[in-house]
């Protein structure tokens, strides 16, 4: 081999060898960029994951909030009865009616988990009216009624108000668990 050849030979390898280096150098670049720009594409889509649950959380909790104050409402109207033993069944209906309304917003801001629960309370608070109108009506039309008819309704009113005060922690105990997890979860 003439030293000519030797020459172009080699500079044959030299430029395969730098294409070479300059192809792997671009590929290598091409997939670390790639690979930053998915973890960037994943960095927002959480960070726009965590702020959708930040703006779902505050009317979650504002819902929830009112709900559960309005629940405190209905258990103040079948305590009034208890206290005072005397009861307008018009105010409690009124009570409940609100209840009602509310628990329609909480089932609108949601989440699935809540409704559940929500449903449960008010359901208590209408099974109150029943015990509520007996209890009433064995004060008013029966004032010499029978001790024992009317400590029975004075029971299953009691009864039914307990069961409604453990719905209504059921809830708040639900809403705080769904709030919580508002915060950590993205998605």
């Amino acid at each position: 081999m003439d030293a000519g050849t030797a020459a172009v030979l080699g500079a044959m390898v030299g430029a395969v060898g730098t294409t070479a280096a300059a192809f792997a150098t671009s590929w290598w670049g091409a997939r670390s960029t790639e690979r930053q720009l998915a973890a960037q594409e994943r960095s927002a889509r959480r960070q726009l994951g965590f702020d959708h649950h930040r703006e779902r959380r505050e009317p979650r909790r504002q819902a929830y909030a009112d709900f559960i104050a309005q629940g405190r409402a209905v258990e103040r109207a079948l305590g009034r009865y208890q206290d005072a033993h005397v009861g307008e069944m018009d105010v409690f209906h009124q009570e409940v009616e609100k209840l009602d309304h509310l628990g329609t917003h909480v089932q609108l801001e949601g989440p699935e988990s809540i409704i559940e629960p929500m449903l449960e309370v008010t359901g208590e608070a209408h099974r109150c009216i029943k015990p509520l109108g007996e209890a009433i009506r064995a004060l008013e039309d029966h004032p010499q009624a029978d001790e024992r008819y009317r400590r029975s309704t004075t029971d299953d009113l009691a009864m039914a108000g307990l069961e409604f005060t453990a719905a209504l922690k059921a809830f708040a105990d639900a809403g705080r668990r769904a709030l919580e997890a508002d915060g950590t979860a993205a998605g």
